[in-house]
């Protein structure tokens, strides 16, 4: 009787070392789910999101673009610089 008893208890032994092995698996797949999902999260939103403009976005480049006058204004640009404008002017449409 004492024998079985002792048998036993080493298979169950056994069985815990298998379980604390599958115990790792799942935590090592949600570790690699969470760290796909982080890093595809922002590729995601980039696609995803508007392409057109909100009247907040408008009335920001508006701002931006009476801002530039004034320090156009007070500091004139060189040649070089107006054509670089031109080129990211063109580049953007």
């Amino acid at each position: 009787m004492e024998t079985t008893t002792y048998r036993l208890y080493l298979k169950r032994l056994g069985e815990g070392r298998d379980q604390s092995r599958s115990a790792t698996l799942p935590i090592q797949s949600m570790k690699t789910t969470l760290l796909l999902s982080l890093c595809l999260f922002p590729l995601v939103a980039s696609v995803v999101s508007c392409r057109e403009k909100g009247p907040a976005e408008k009335a920001g480049e508006h701002v931006d673009k009476a801002v530039e006058k004034v320090k156009d204004a007070v500091d004139p640009k060189g040649p070089v610089e107006k054509a670089g404008e031109k080129v990211d002017k063109a580049l953007e449409k």
